[in-house]
């Protein structure tokens, strides 16, 4: 049983892993497209 919950808790950080990259593979366009502004607005100060 306890090898069993080890092997439960595996997969979900596998889940909560597979989540988060499909998470983050949206934003980092939008992030990107922040920093290029950010970098601008410190480029002109």
């Amino acid at each position: 049983m306890d090898h069993n919950h080890h092997n439960l808790e595996k997969k979900a950080e596998a889940k909560h892993k597979r989540r988060q990259s499909k998470k983050t593979k949206k934003p980092k366009m939008k992030v990107s497209g922040k920093s290029v502004f950010e970098l601008k607005k410190l480029k002109e100060k």
